[in-house]
């Protein structure tokens, strides 16, 4: 049997962190959740301040996606 692959990659740098889409189903979520004014886009996926995370976080779970952290 194989692992489902999470559908985001949370990664913490110092004082960001870093939200990556694994999925389609997350891509599209981001799309539709993630308001273009209140977050920057990296090389590796979308930077978020920590002061939003749990927030976001807590909409991924709601909507029945999963994240891992690294």
């Amino acid at each position: 049997m194989t692992a489902r692959k999470s559908d985001f990659l949370v990664r913490y740098y110092l004082s960001i962190t870093i939200l990556t889409a694994q999925t389609a189903e997350a891509r599209s979520w981001v799309d539709q959740n993630l308001p273009d004014d209140r977050i920057s886009w990296g090389r590796h996926g979308t930077v978020v301040e920590p002061r939003y995370l749990i927030d976001i976080l807590d909409g991924i779970h709601q909507s029945g996606l999963t994240w891992e952290e690294l």
